[in-house]
């Protein structure tokens, strides 16, 4: 299967192929589902959505610490960055303010 992928991203002229390969991947396990070759990835139970474990068991404890740092860790590293960005846009306008200053002691007053 990897070397047909590989065959089919290095010629150009394999265009449509590519597009039929990607949306079979994305159609062809739900219409399996539809059709019962396969059991259903979820099912709803009132206003529940159950997500059914098909390669591994998860026992609780260790699923919700995984859970928990799967969720809230992109949202850190989210926070992480734009105060890191923050801190890089006042270091730069400070560097402008002082520059300015700088222009306004050496320049003559117009």
């Amino acid at each position: 299967m990897r070397e047909v992928g590989r065959a089919l991203a290095n010629d150009p002229d394999n265009e449509d192929a590519r597009r039929v390969l990607v949306r079979l991947g994305l159609v062809l396990p739900f219409a399996l589902e539809w059709m019962g070759v396969i059991p259903p990835t979820f099912h709803v139970i009132g206003d529940t959505i159950v997500v059914g474990a098909r390669v591994a068991h998860f026992r609780e404890t260790p699923f919700l610490i995984w859970f928990f740092v799967a969720t809230t860790l992109p949202a850190t590293a989210t926070c992480v960055y734009l105060a890191h960005v923050r801190n890089r846009l006042a270091a730069a306008e400070q560097r402008i303010r002082l520059q300015a200053w700088q222009l306004r002691q050496i320049l003559p007053p117009t």
